[in-house]
């Protein structure tokens, strides 16, 4: 999305978007293949990186899912509100970094034992408006602002595991600065009309 002012590649990218914690801080990465520049800029000082898929887990199951790190440590939760597969990655990365912060001297003050119960509430409450936001049933309108083909993959998913009783349009805008084909590619089986 932002190669024109972070750098040229993914790598690249990584290594800006790590940027340089303080050394025996913790870094989470919720990307279970991330960029290689991610992981070698934050390695180089020391600092804690703690890695989706190797550090810490996020397993559905018929009735909710799992999160699960490393250290032994295990959550049983509701599935989110927000709509969309990666929204349980998107979860699991958040736990991972209050987790983190949970031998924090001020958390500890405040009753480690809560830290289940605010989880689970921060992740019933979680809102993002835009994304896969159902403003109305019938007929359906969802508004998503999918705006990469990575984000068009995505909501691509989702149509495909919320079948429409009719049509499907679409409403589309972009700036010139972004992959529009790109969106597009991912999105042209799945619409029935453009405006």
């Amino acid at each position: 999305d932002h190669m024109q002012w972070l750098a040229e590649n993914l790598c690249l990218i990584g290594m800006e978007k790590a940027g340089l914690p303080p050394a025996a801080s913790p870094l989470l990465i919720g990307e279970a293949d991330p960029p290689p520049g991610l992981l070698d800029a934050p390695a180089g000082i020391g600092a804690s990186v703690q890695r989706a898929g190797v550090d810490f887990h996020a397993k559905r199951r018929d009735q909710g899912w799992r999160w699960r790190h490393a250290d032994g440590s295990v959550l049983e939760l509701a599935d989110p509100p927000l709509q969309g597969v990666t929204q349980y990655a998107n979860a699991a990365a958040a736990i991972a970094a209050m987790h983190a912060l949970r031998n924090n001297p001020r958390w500890i003050a405040n009753g480690r034992d809560r830290f289940d119960q605010a989880i689970a509430q921060g992740l019933r409450a979680a809102r993002v408006p835009g994304r896969l936001q159902c403003l109305q049933q019938a007929p359906e309108v969802i508004v998503d602002v999918a705006h990469n083909p990575q984000a068009a993959r995505v909501l691509a998913q989702w149509l495909d595991t919320h079948p429409v009783g009719g049509r499907t349009h679409a409403v589309f805008g972009a700036l010139a600065d972004k992959d529009v084909a790109g969106v597009l590619a991912a999105l042209l089986a799945h619409i029935d009309a453009w405006h």
